[in-house]
């Protein structure tokens, strides 16, 4: 087990590393282990920069999302849809992020969009359903669940819906 807390203890004063992308990689988990999100997301930053691995982009957004820069968590999630239309899990915190701020239509047009780009994906459907699902009278909320049924017809949450109905 990791002890963040030691290790950061030693990172005081070090520099951070700027071109071993593994000492980079262990700087950043420690640092957002620590919650020394500036110091995180800096990390992580240039970590992106080195190698372009889009999971530390998303990590980039993961950071902005608990600093409660939501406008630069939004632009990393995006940049990563942009890239990779298929990549889930951007898709999934970027509706999170705006449904937990209230924002329900942000997350279902999230939702709706990751669908579109990506229409067999059982994780995104299951996404879609559970954006919608705050109005089940809804076209999106029938289409979703549909959808879903179509790929998945024994999908955990179908299940779960048709037992809260009954």
């Amino acid at each position: 087990r990791a002890d963040y807390d030691a290790a950061a203890k030693i990172l005081e004063g070090v520099a951070m590393p700027t071109s071993d992308s593994e000492k980079l990689n262990v700087y950043a988990q420690t640092m957002l282990a620590t919650r020394q999100l500036d110091e995180a997301a800096e990390a992580y930053t240039r970590l992106y920069e080195l190698k372009k691995d889009p999971f530390a982009k998303l990590l980039i957004g993961n950071v902005y999302n608990e600093k409660k820069d939501y406008d630069k968590a939004a632009e990393a999630y995006n940049q990563l849809i942009d890239a990779d239309p298929s990549y889930v899990q951007a898709y999934v915190n970027l509706s999170t992020m705006y449904k937990i701020r209230g924002n329900n239509q942000a997350a279902i047009d999230t939702a709706k969009k990751a669908v579109k780009n990506n229409d067999t994906n059982v994780t995104l459907l299951e996404l879609l359903v559970s954006m919608t699902m705050q109005d089940k009278a809804s076209t999106d909320y029938k289409e979703a669940v549909e959808k879903l049924k179509q790929v998945n017809p024994k999908d955990p949450l179908l299940v779960e819906l048709n037992e809260v109905q009954a």
